[in-house]
């Protein structure tokens, strides 16, 4: 059986495979959904726009992927931030609280988002690499249930940058930075695109199902593992004025 309700801030296609009818009748829209989307979507677009003034200096080339500097580290150390952040917000809206034994959520609480987002499964494009376009899955570590190298290593030159500087590399800011785009499309789909992006703007490459927006440093390829009982099924129109429309996720 489909569920009847959306999970808080979790992204989840319908029966037929798509994500909304229309930008009218999403409930990614909703306020009570996530009241934050804007400002989190501002705040990666602030990043894409200064990895492509990193992009300026450094070449994105398989050459050029070991390559670091302090601009690496500074948008190394942001783009992790950001992703805690919108990590920490899909716990949080779905009723997980910080473990009695810490004061803060660490990697091993955000792990547990991969059961219910799928965020391992999510493919990106980014054609400005050469000599070919890259694809890569900045989460797919979880998938196998290890930690993800990117973000050990930014922890690793975060903690010691004298020792461990070579650690903020082109390729792991990229990852970083993908990684971000990663976890607010799992959250609010094509709207992750522009935070006041309007229907109809996207384009889909029908050979390989990659989403773009024109103006995109990413393209983004979706899970397509989900099973018909993990899906929605409701009518957000309708569903939105009940009482409790949306449900928590049973982290």
């Amino acid at each position: 059986m489909s569920l009847v309700k959306p999970y808080f801030r979790i992204i989840r296609p319908r029966l037929d495979g798509s994500y909304a009818q229309n930008v009218n009748n999403f409930y990614a829209t909703d306020v009570e959904y996530a009241s934050d989307r804007i400002q989190l979507i501002c705040a990666f677009d602030l990043l894409v726009e200064d990895l492509r003034k990193i992009f300026s200096f450094i070449e994105p080339t398989d050459s050029n992927k070991t390559a670091y500097s302090h601009r690496n580290y500074e948008l190394l150390l942001r783009a992790c931030t950001e992703f805690e952040t919108n990590c920490q917000a899909v716990l949080f809206a779905n009723g997980c609280t910080v473990p009695v034994s810490g004061r803060y959520f660490t990697i091993r609480d955000y792990h547990k988002l991969n059961r219910a987002m799928r965020l391992s499964e999510y493919l990106i494009m980014l054609n400005l690499w050469s000599p070919v376009p890259r694809i890569f899955a900045p989460l797919d570590e979880w998938g196998s249930g290890t930690s993800l190298s990117w973000y050990t290593d930014y922890n690793t030159v975060k903690h010691d940058r004298n020792k461990n500087f070579p650690q903020a590399s082109l390729e792991n800011v990229v990852k970083a930075v993908a990684g971000v785009f990663v976890i607010l499309y799992a959250q609010f789909n094509f709207l992750t695109f522009n935070a006041q992006h309007k229907w109809g703007m996207l384009g889909k490459d029908d050979e390989t199902d990659f989403e773009y927006d024109s103006g995109s440093l990413f393209a983004i390829k979706a899970p397509i593992s989900w099973l018909p009982d993990e899906r929605y099924d409701f009518d957000w129109k309708t569903l939105k004025m009940s009482a409790d429309p949306i449900a928590q996720y049973p982290f």
